[in-house]
């Protein structure tokens, strides 16, 4: 089984995050997201496999999956704690500010903790995470490389 500062440590490599503190952020957002769109059942084997620092942040999912949880609602957590840069949007008619090099880094990070949650859970845990994520998230998922 993995330590959590392994798990830290792979993370910030597989992202190309520049500090310790931007792995740990990147893993406990992305934990606090998976808990609110896995059936309870994975969540509880994903718990017994992860260290204890990074299980208990799978706690209170309901394990009822939200239906509701879309791309933009996975990587909000993220995306809160994430540096942006302002552009200007008129899409909707006017001209807005819109921050959407923050989502394109939020994916990178997802997609890296990912990875290291497929190398540290076992192939049937990897299968049934993929089967279970909604749109987008699992495409997110099954895209990333270990």
């Amino acid at each position: 089984m993995w330590d959590a500062q392994q798990f830290y440590r792979a993370v910030q490599q597989q992202a190309g995050l520049p500090s310790w503190e931007d792995a740990v952020r990147a893993t406990q957002e992305t934990l606090h997201s998976l808990k609110y769109v896995l059936p309870l059942d994975v969540i509880l084997t994903m718990q017994a496999q992860l260290p204890a620092e990074l299980a208990a942040l799978l706690d209170g999912g309901s394990g009822a999956i939200d239906p509701l949880v879309d791309r933009e609602v996975f990587v909000g957590p993220l995306m809160n704690v994430l540096d942006t840069e302002a552009a200007m949007d008129d899409s909707l008619g006017g001209l807005d500010l819109v921050s959407v090099y923050a989502g394109d880094d939020a994916t990178r990070r997802v997609q890296a903790v990912f990875a290291v949650l497929k190398q540290a859970l076992d192939p049937h845990t990897v299968d049934a995470i993929e089967a279970s994520l909604p749109g987008e998230v699992g495409h997110w998922f099954r895209e990333a490389q270990v």
